[in-house]
């Protein structure tokens, strides 16, 4: 939330808002751990490490429930 209202503010501020929606992930840093500080050095590594290759597009995020639990059946993607 906080970039989407810095991106808002600084576009009004500058004249250039127009309305709409706004897509906010990794890559335009719409996303963060809140409290990374309760995770190990090595997990907030790997995390830190994965972010990286998500934002570039190394790794694939499935778009749909579907597509994920096709992708990993051992998954339980049914929300039971």
């Amino acid at each position: 939330v906080d970039v989407a209202v810095q991106d808002i503010v600084r576009d009004y501020a500058d004249g250039s808002f127009t309305a709409g929606a706004r897509h906010y992930d990794l890559s335009r840093q719409g996303v963060d751990l809140v409290l990374p500080g309760l995770l190990s050095e090595k997990t907030q590594t790997s995390i830190q490490n994965n972010k990286t290759k998500l934002a570039a597009g190394e790794i694939a995020v499935p778009d749909s429930l579907a597509v994920l639990a096709e992708k990993y059946p051992e998954l339980d993607v049914s929300g039971k």
